[in-house]
Parts: C-alpha cells; sequence; structure tokens
C-alpha cells in the first residue's frame, strides 16, 4: 500500500542558513516530528512517502521518500540539520542530492491546485484530516480497503481558506481520527496505525 502524507505549512519556504537552535521560527520543528513518526517505515505492508508544501510566497515542496538510519541520535536537530544540508545544496547546485539514509527532493511548485491534482491522480484515493470530517474507522475498513492513499493536513496551523477552497472544489472528503484535535505527527501515527491493524 503507498501512503502520502501531504502536509500543508501556511509558511513562507525556511532560509538555507536557518539555525538548528531556532527551528520552531521556520517550522522545521514540526516537519521532523512528522519525519520521525512515518520513517523508518514500522511494516513491509506500507510505503509511506511524505511532502510538506510550505506554501506562502515562493511555493515549495520537501519531499521526503526514505529515511533508513534511525538510532538513539537521530532526533529532531538530525532531521532538520540533514534538510538543511539538502536545501544548501539545491541552491548551490540546482540539483538534488541523495543521501545514503535520507532520501529527499526540495523544489518549486508553480501551481498548487496542479500539483495537488496530480497527486490525487497518483493515489486513486485522497482525504483531509479535520475534526468535521468522517470518522477513519468508518471510511476506510477492512471492506473497502485501497491500494494507495493521499491524506492531506495542516502543520502548526489549519490550512488558509485559499487551500480549502482548493481542496473543496477537487471533491476530496474530510476524514476525521477522533474527537479531539492532535498534533499532526500524532495524525500521521494513528493513520499508520489504523491501516496496519486492518491488514492484520
Amino acid at each position: 500500500m503507498k501512503v502520502l502524507f501531504l502536509i500543508i505549512l501556511e509558511d513562507k519556504p525556511p532560509p538555507s542558513n536557518f539555525s538548528l537552535k531556532s527551528l520552531p521560527e521556520v517550522r522545521i520543528d514540526v516537519v521532523a516530528r512528522i519525519i520521525l513518526s512515518i520513517f523508518p517505515k514500522f511494516t513491509s505492508y506500507i510505503e509511506p512517502t511524505l511532502h510538506v508544501v510550505f506554501a506562502k510566497e515562493n511555493p515549495t515542496l520537501l519531499e521526503v521518500t526514505s529515511v533508513t538510519k534511525i538510532d538513539s541520535d537521530f532526533d529532531e536537530v538530525s532531521v532538520a540539520a540533514e534538510i538543511r544540508d539538502l536545501i544548501n545544496y539545491f541552491y548551490a547546485n540546482h540539483k538534488q542530492i541523495q543521501k545514503q539514509h535520507f532520501q529527499a527532493n526540495w523544489k518549486s511548485i508553480k501551481d498548487f491546485e496542479k500539483y495537488l491534482k496530480n497527486r490525487i491522480i497518483d493515489h486513486r484515493e485522497a482525504f483531509y484530516l479535520h475534526e468535521t470530517g468522517k470518522n477513519i474507522n468508518e471510511e476506510i475498513s477492512k471492506e473497502n480497503l485501497g491500494e494507495s492513499y493521499v491524506f492531506i493536513l495542516g502543520g502548526r496551523h489549519d490550512i488558509s481558506e485559499k487551500h480549502e477552497n482548493i481542496i473543496t472544489k477537487l471533491d476530496i472528503p474530510k476524514l476525521n481520527l477522533g474527537e479531539k484535535s492532535y498534533l499532526a505527527s500524532t495524525c500521521t501515527t494513528k493513520v499508520l496505525y489504523h491501516l496496519e491493524k486492518l491488514h492484520l
């Protein structure tokens, strides 16, 4: 099963020289926690990918496809350092860097709506994680389990009205994970746990 988590951060892309001591200022702390909640994949059945869109000013995409080196020393700061190396290399060489244990890309998005449409085409089924949506237990069960999903959610703050309108225009249904709000990294963990449980 392919699972894409698409995080929309209503913030501008971080500078290439961001400080590892001030991660909240550039929202990289949120991104790092999400990466650590998804990778390395904890089941051979689910193949996760993470897209983080920094949506303000010059919309930019961080795409993470694999993180294989996770040990006790690999924390939020370690992940942030990998991301900073990726951004620096991209701006210096205008091409992607591929490290052995951190597979990721950094690129501009010219048309957000077109980008989102393409993700839905790639993965067939898409959901917008939102408190007012239908419960995940009702919408994704053993009887209707698919092979490819996109889960869209906000990062530190709610998704803007502009981007919500695009999601609505594309007729992407809302899905909730329970009766209360969760951090983005908790949402990704809960979704993966739910999908894994259905496969057992």
